[in-house]
């Protein structure tokens, strides 16, 4: 996909290299190659040199050619295979739905809903402290057949896990509505219901049913107090920026991305949209614009940008646009 203008500080890659060479014609009977270097192994039709990482390695292997063929021989880079994701039980990890990241058992929020509500009820969550294990279904390659697996493992889980706390919460009359994506029960009750039910041994945690809003648009003409201008200096920073704090990397830190080459994985982009077209790399001013190594689309083969859905030409936007036409 098309990268902005900025340029990247070159970082060194440490990764190891395996050069191999290809003999495809060598006859099955041949006796395989050799060479001072230990590191260098060989077979019928291929010869492997594995270089550590970090140092360098010249070596000198001879080739005879048994066959009544020519020998077309070629040369390939290749780096170490990627970690599977399969795991054997040796070294089985659980994958599990993770908790929410709370420094008390009891969330303290739910004082203040407690005291806040008429009757001294509030809503709270009750997270089960064993999630179901979901590790199996890396070793599961068929996509529905996964999707079953993983909605089957976290219904039957929360279903025998839940048993027991869903009885004490019958006893006690309490509303609950039992959930199984991550193993907890929204329950209605008092403050001396979370209190005794956060002392289970199988309760991980207990936590007030947090609200999440998002600004209010502006109505009837009247500007919302997070109204933000990008094209004006003076009222650049929208509130999306204020909420993860970027202005402050800007100005504490003198942090900007100048400099920075980036790219995403998309739908593609619209590199000669007006908010998009000046932070190209490609882009070499006139109109004129050079895709070679700004550019590329292994589905389609393009030569050049395009986007026939319009998401990775927006994202690119949030990223690198300028102006008031999508920063």
């Amino acid at each position: 996909m098309p990268p902005a203008t900025r340029r990247p500080k070159h970082a060194p890659m440490l990764l190891s290299a395996l050069l191999a060479l290809l003999v495809a014609s060598l006859p099955a009977g041949a006796p395989p190659a050799s060479a001072a270097n230990s590191s260098i192994t060989a077979n019928p039709s291929t010869l492997q040199l594995t270089v550590p990482l970090g140092q360098s390695s010249t070596s000198t292997a001879t080739i005879t050619n048994l066959s009544s063929s020519t020998l077309s021989p070629a040369i390939f880079e290749a780096y170490a295979p990627p970690i599977a994701l399969a795991r054997t039980s040796a070294d089985h990890v659980q994958q599990a739905v993770a908790l929410p990241r709370q420094t008390n058992r009891l969330d303290t929020q739910l004082l203040w809903d407690f005291q806040a509500a008429p009757d001294q009820q509030s809503d709270f969550l009750i997270y089960m402290r064993d999630q179901a294990d979901l590790s199996a279904a890396y070793q599961i390659s068929d996509w529905a057949e996964r999707g079953r697996y993983v909605y089957q493992t976290l219904v039957d889980h929360a279903a025998r896990s839940q048993h027991d706390l869903r009885g004490q919460l019958a006893a006690r009359g309490l509303r609950a509505q039992p959930l199984w994506i991550v193993n907890a029960i929204l329950v209605h009750g008092a403050l001396a219901d979370a209190q005794a039910l956060s002392a289970r041994a199988d309760v991980a945690l207990i936590r007030a049913n947090h609200t999440a809003s998002l600004p209010q648009p502006e109505q009837d003409g009247q500007a919302s107090a997070e109204r933000c201008n990008p094209s004006q200096p003076s009222d650049s920073v929208c509130w999306n920026i204020h909420q993860i704090g970027a202005d402050r990397v800007w100005s504490d830190f003198g942090v900007t991305g100048q400099g920075i080459v980036v790219a995403n994985i998309d739908t593609g982009v619209r590199y000669d949209h007006p908010g998009l077209a000046a932070r190209y790399r490609g882009a070499l001013g006139d109109g004129r614009y050079d895709h070679n190594y700004n550019w590329f689309d292994p589905v389609s083969e393009r030569p050049a940008p395009q986007d026939d859905n319009g998401h990775g030409t927006h994202t690119m936007g949030t990223i690198v646009a300028s102006g008031g036409a999508g920063s």
